[in-house]
């Protein structure tokens, strides 16, 4: 993810930060983009903005030759990302892929919690050290806090409006949003932002007053502080969320059934388990989606008719799309969930067999 973000930061820089984009230059971002759309969906906001950025040129009357050479830039990154999803669409697993998040990544209703829940994704995700390192986010907020006022509207009205944009384009099933996604249409903002960022600091390190070099320094250190300490407090969340999902399942439970834990939940069950918890375990080692893992995990539990299922984190997102994928052959008869984390009680049909299984 590290080398993904870093090729699409160069791509935008060659875009946008360059006075005139010669052919070598063009040459450079060409052999860029296929690269950067082939590792992951950074490409994504990256057409978003270069359409920001060719609106801007032609709202603010710059030169014409520019203009056309972000357009034809465009076209060319739309080219690559047409090459290469039909090249993954090649194997089998990428039409499974993209099933998995067409099927479970568009509004439900009532629509509100569904964009709610969309809006904590995002930064519960970036506590949780998936998206954004803790030094970025914190020149992104000191970005944000040297901004000049007269940026600060244009910049609100951006923001808002690639949040509208992704959230039509949801409505209309044009690009699917579902947990973390919603940072791929904020992720020309947070560049913006950690520019700015950058910029204040250089200024207050070049300037010869040491108070503004100090203050700038001590910013940045709280900043990054806080976000550590709300990491941590997520992490935490997380192990009290698992501890009362345990303590409910401890209610409901027989005593005999099968338990499988998913592997983003293996730490947090292992410390709150109880002893006839763990002695019933079966743990598994890679995620949910697709769902051979717990295929060969209910093997290894004895094949049994109802189980357990821990999940948490990522698996949790897309809890639709395990059911969905699920559907033919079992189905979850209770689900106990406290936040991030959920035990869901699967029974398999009569008639149902595995995918492996067939």
């Amino acid at each position: 993810y590290s080398l993904d973000e870093l090729a699409t930061v160069l791509v935008l820089l060659a875009t946008v930060g360059w006075e005139q984009f010669s052919p070598r230059r063009r040459l450079i971002v060409a052999a860029l983009l296929p690269w950067t759309i082939w590792m992951s969906y950074t490409s994504s906001f990256l057409l978003v903005g270069l359409v920001l950025v060719a609106l801007a040129s032609w709202l603010r009357k710059w030169d014409r030759a520019r203009l056309l050479g972000l357009l034809m830039l465009m076209g060319s990154a739309a080219a690559a990302a047409a090459s290469v999803y039909m090249l993954s669409m090649r194997h089998s697993f990428g039409h499974k892929a993209l099933g998995y998040i067409w099927a479970a990544s568009f509004p439900g209703k009532p629509v509100l919690p569904w964009l709610g829940q969309a809006l904590i994704n995002v930064f519960g995700a970036a506590c949780d050290m998936s998206y954004a390192p803790a030094l970025a986010l914190a020149l992104c907020v000191f970005g944000a806090l040297s901004l000049p006022k007269s940026d600060n509207r244009p910049v609100a009205i951006l923001a808002a409006g690639t949040l509208c944009s992704a959230v039509l384009a949801s409505f209309v099933h044009a690009y699917p949003l579902a947990g973390g996604r919603l940072s791929i249409y904020w992720a020309p903002i947070a560049l913006l932002l950690l520019a700015s960022g950058l910029r204040a600091l250089h200024d207050a390190f070049n300037l010869k007053s040491l108070r503004r070099s100090v203050v700038a320094i001590a910013g940045i250190i709280a900043l990054v502080s806080v976000y550590m300490l709300l990491q941590q407090g997520s992490t935490l969340l997380v192990r009290e969320e698992m501890r009362d999902v345990l303590t409910a399942l401890e209610q409901h439970d027989d005593g005999q059934t099968p338990i499988l834990v998913s592997a983003a939940a293996n730490a947090q069950f292992r410390v709150y388990a109880s002893p006839k918890l763990l002695r019933r375990a079966t743990y598994m080692k890679g995620w949910l989606l697709p769902t051979s893992e717990v295929y060969r995990a209910w093997l290894r539990a004895g094949q049994p008719a109802r189980f357990w299922l821990i999940v948490t984190g990522i698996d949790l997102n897309r809890k639709d799309a395990l059911e969905a994928d699920l559907g033919p052959f079992a189905r979850a008869v209770r689900t106990i969930q406290r936040g991030r984390c959920a035990a869901l009680s699967v029974k398999l049909l009569p008639k149902g067999r595995w995918p492996r299984a067939q």
